[in-house]
């Protein structure tokens, strides 16, 4: 037992440090230039990969100011790369079996992103840690989308649902340096509708720094496309179909133009959306046993339209807009049957059936204005971005409560309400940042201000007869005003193998909430200081360790400072919070990146005075209230680790796994401290069934422990999903099948106890499907740059819930 212990450590030394290998070594020169003069190109990046990447060998080195580099191998067949700019740029299959002098490598630094003596960009997997963001140039593919990318980047856990950032919870999302304002389930759809080709890196920033706000802690992914596209008309045209319980269709187009000095963007989709939701509820009172059960069959039809240009004004100057629109009715009916049972759940006592219909209509809008000031070619630069999102949301619920004996007779007459949530948002921001490097530092600065508006009414009437009569009790007239002025800083510096960065963040809030029915008025004004730091040590080319620190705020979401009830039966509803308060955490993060392969992350979260939902159970009425409340401070400690291989340029393997331990500390009496340990683990794994990688399968597989999270503590959960794409005529045309939720496993289960109430609670959301996309590219026409966006309002569109 012990050689065999003893053997398996020498083989995780073995792999993990080739460069322990007592075997001969083989020593590799050359020299990188470019240009007709032949000038030599400094920290280009070298690297070989065994063609077996299960082998040892991966070696990689940058090049001297003279363009020359050297290191050594082993024996065997290997890749060899040359990546600058982060672009593959020359690529070369080679037989090692002594010394190997490359002589010259001719790269195009301007167009660096084709390989050497081919047509197509073939690219391996390259990592970096850049100011704090691991990042990500993913192996290029000739079919698949750029959501297919996505779920090959380390440290993210992307499915139909949600893209998160794993210890992390739900990312923010951006594409090209932009936050985007649709819901996720939209987002997903438009990555889908790109080729995979158009994705140049992905950055993933597990801890935001001073630029950005200070909301946000569960981090945030920016999704960098190719920052060039087309002269003339390219784009992507997309249908697709979904069958789960219920029959879903979509179809939509995007457009890229580039003029030279204009580019410009369109993007069109529309989809007819249904699925089913089914729950129950189990309530342990101590006299009853109530099992609720529920169904809620959604419809919802989104129009979705927006437009964007860019004008480059002269070398230095350059301005640009947007504009989105969305329009979204929904329709929802439910049926939730409650059977009431004896302490013993042996007899049925008597029945309750709520059923209801719910339509709504949600009408977004929002326009941007943006300006580029490039001050001079040292990296100066001023950049203006304003921004306005409104929102009107109109919800009704027009729901029938029924009571029944244990045989099935009614007992009282049916009960109607109709209950109504009229909801109007404006948001406006303006954001400036200034890039200033210096001899002895590189400087940011800037500042932002935000103004929110939000109004609601609400309603409540009673079916009487022919009539409905108003509960003018029930009715509100909820106003909700915030502003928050910002300024930042921040310096970073490189030194040797270090690199250092700094920054604070302060923020100036001011909120008011008014309720006329409940005579409620809430005002809160705070001055906080966001600090942030940031150190890494690349002690070899492609082996970082990295560290870092902010402080960040959650701020609620609008929907939960709102007191109005919002009934599911005649016994439970769910109303928000105008007292809830903001939560504040201290966040750490430790990153140890692996001869740029393998990716490791420990991380620690103090999160003071957290809100969470909560149900508070009336055992002697029955009731229960869901309400959203500061109750908890957690502790939050992770390690993950993800890495990749890739088995003779046939077989992607992106395998990650995570072990996270949390600290719950209640601040009322009802609740009680708890603590555990939760695991999770994901492979994405993507086959290529032919040689030219134009027909490929990918699976798909995550698996969630049982874990606790403030008052829940949840299940066993896991899925299984799988695609096959193919693409034809040299690509244009790409079809994709896939299966959703195989064995039907996804479902949320978890237990709750609150005033010594057991609930147990489990949703499955209709998962479980089966998808086909077709997907049809066209390009035409010679590349041109596309300038860099500056970020905007994100913080907002979350807590609106977009």
């Amino acid at each position: 037992m012990i050689l065999r212990l003893c053997a398996a450590v020498l083989f995780i030394i073995s792999y993990c440090y080739p460069g322990s290998d007592l075997y001969g070594q083989h020593r590799i020169t050359g020299t990188v230039v470019t240009g007709p003069a032949r000038h030599p190109v400094r920290d280009v990046l070298v690297a070989c990969y065994p063609q077996d990447s299960l082998s040892n060998g991966f070696t990689s080195v940058l090049t001297d100011s003279a363009g020359l580099f050297t290191f050594t191998v082993k024996d065997g067949r290997y890749n060899f790369e040359a990546v600058f700019a982060g672009n593959v740029c020359w690529s070369r299959e080679i037989d090692v079996s002594g010394p190997v002098d490359l002589s010259v490598i001719l790269i195009d630094t301007a167009a660096s992103d084709v390989l050497e003596g081919t047509g197509i960009r073939e690219r391996k997997q390259v990592l970096s840690i850049e100011q704090g963001k691991l990042v990500y140039h993913p192996p290029m593919q000739s079919v698949g989308s750029a959501f297919d990318i996505l779920k090959t980047a380390p440290n993210v856990f992307a499915t139909d649902e949600s893209i998160q950032i794993s210890g992390k919870g739900d990312a923010g999302i951006m594409i090209n340096g932009r936050w985007e304002r649709m819901p996720v389930a939209q987002v997903i759809d438009y990555l889908k509708s790109l080729p995979a080709e158009r994705v140049e890196k992905i950055e993933i920033i597990r801890n935001p720094y001073a630029e950005t706000d200070a909301e946000n802690r569960s981090g945030y992914i920016n999704i960098v496309l190719k920052g060039k596209w087309d002269r003339g008309i390219s784009g992507t045209a997309n249908a697709h179909t979904r069958n789960a319980s219920l029959f879903s269709y979509g179809a939509g187009i995007n457009l890229n133009g580039n003029t030279g000095k204009w580019q410009y963007g369109l993007n069109v989709s529309a989809s007819e959306d249904r699925n089913t939701t089914n729950g129950s509820n189990i309530l342990h009172f101590p006299d009853k046993y109530w099992v609720d059960s529920s169904r809620q069959v959604t419809s919802s039809r989104p129009l979705i339209f927006s437009v964007n240009a860019d004008y480059r004004i002269s070398e230095q100057h350059a301005v640009g807009g947007s504009l989105y629109w969305s329009r979204t009715p929904v329709s929802v009916s439910e049926n939730n049957p409650s059977g009431i049972y004896n302490k013993s759940y042996t007899v049925l006592d008597s029945m309750l059936r709520t059923t209801g219909i719910n339509p709504s209509l949600n009408n977004m809008g929002s326009a941007n204005l943006n300006y580029t000031f490039d001050i001079d070619s040292s990296g100066k630069k001023l950049r203006l971005d304003i921004d306005h999102f409104s929102q009107w949301f109109d919800r009704k619920q027009d729901f029938t409560n029924y009571e029944y004996d244990n045989a099935g007779d009614e007992t009282k007459a049916a009960q109607r309400y109709e209950s109504g949530n009229e909801q109007l948002m404006a948001i406006t921001t303006a954001n400036l940042a200034v890039d200033l490097p210096v001899r002895w530092a590189r400087l940011s600065f800037g500042g932002k201000l935000t103004s929110i508006r939000n109004i609601n009414s609400t309603s409540f009437y009673e079916r009487k007869g022919a009539t409905w009569q108003p509960d003018h009790s029930r009715f509100d007239h909820f106003r909700y005003f915030e502003n928050t002025q910002a300024l930042y800083a921040k310096a970073d510096r490189k030194v040797g193998k270090w690199t250092f960065m700094a920054g604070v963040r302060a923020e100036n809030t001011q909120t008011r909430g008014v309720s006329e029915v409940y005579k409620i008025e809430n005002t809160n004004r705070y001055l906080k200081l966001f600090p942030s730091a940031d150190i890494s040590y690349e002690y070899a080319p492609g082996n970082v360790l990295n560290a870092g620190y902010s402080r960040r705020i959650d701020r609620p979401m609008f929907v939960q400072v709102n007191p109005f009830r919002w009934y599911h039966t005649k016994y439970a509803f769910t109303h928000g919070n105008p007292s809830l308060q903001p939560s504040f955490s201290h966040n750490i993060e430790l990153n140890y990146m692996l001869q740029m392969k393998w990716n490791f992350n420990a991380g620690y979260s103090r999160v003071n005075q957290m809100f969470s939902e909560i149900d508070l159970v009336d055992p002697v009425r029955h009731t229960r209230e869901t309400l959203v409340d500061n109750i908890l401070d957690i502790d939050i400690y992770n390690v993950q680790v993800s890495t990749s291989f890739n088995i003779r340029n046939r077989w992607l393997l992106y395998p990650q796994a995570g072990v996270s331990y949390t600290r719950v500390f209640s601040k009322v009496d009802y609740l009680q401290y708890s603590a555990g340990y939760f695991g999770y683990a994901a492979v994405y794994q993507q086959i290529a069934l032919d040689k030219k990688r134009k027909f490929l399968l990918d699976l798909n597989t995550y698996y969630y422990a049982p874990r606790n999270y403030g008052v829940m503590q949840f299940k066993t959960l896991w899925a299984q999903s799988a695609t096959i794409t193919y693409g034809i005529a040299d690509n244009r045309w790409q079809l994709s099948i896939t299966a959703n939720d195989i064995f039907r496993t996804s479902g949320m289960r978890y237990n709750s106890i609150v005033n010594e109430t057991l609930r147990e609670r489990s949703v499955y959301r209709d998962q479980q499907s089966v998808a086909l996309t077709i997907r049809y590219n066209f390009k035409y026409g010679q590349q041109n740059a596309k300038k860099e966006k500056p970020v905007s309002n994100e913080e907002e569109m979350r807590r609106a819930g977009r």
